[in-house]
């Protein structure tokens, strides 16, 4: 079992790491075969038999379209950044980061607002288990993603005059 999931988990990052260090590769196909794997590596780690499957892929859709919702928000953030990379001002930093937060604590807000449904239809133990797979997988794409986007530079590097 842990050598299935290990191998899912590796297929759902081969995209990414594949993309030859472009944002743009993070195309909706992408992201579309991603979320693919993504409910496959869900399936094979969550067991589910047929009744609870029943409770649970509705609420599981619900979430992951709200989650990409988020995920829009997220890469829309990452590709602004990335085209005004040469020309960053103290003040776009400071907004992209405080939205970077805030979209941080929006994922968050929803893993747990889907915690409590997957609770309420199957228990504790399945919802645990979910929010356990939901994290480490979220995890690694953000690793992946991560990995393509530059270090901001600093106003030395840029060659600009930091702003007081």
């Amino acid at each position: 079992m842990k050598t299935r999931i290990a191998l899912l988990l590796i297929m759902l990052i081969t995209p990414l790491a594949w993309a030859d260090d472009d944002v743009g590769a993070l195309s909706k196909n992408v992201r579309i075969e991603m979320r693919t794997q993504k409910m496959e590596l869900m399936k094979a780690s969550l067991r589910l038999t047929e009744e609870q499957g029943e409770k649970f892929w509705p609420i599981y859709e619900q979430y992951d379209l709200e989650h990409e919702t988020v995920l829009d928000e997220r890469f829309s953030k990452i590709t602004y950044f990335v085209e005004n990379y040469d020309s960053m001002t103290e003040s776009t930093a400071d907004k992209l980061a405080l939205e970077m937060i805030s979209l941080d604590k929006k994922r968050a807000s929803l893993r747990g607002k889907y915690y409590k449904k997957v609770r309420r239809a199957l228990g504790g133990i399945q919802a645990a288990r979910f929010v356990q797979v939901d994290r480490q997988v979220n995890v690694l794409i953000d690793v992946a993603v991560m990995r393509q986007v530059p270090l901001i530079a600093s106003t030395e590097e840029l060659g600009t005059t930091p702003a007081k």
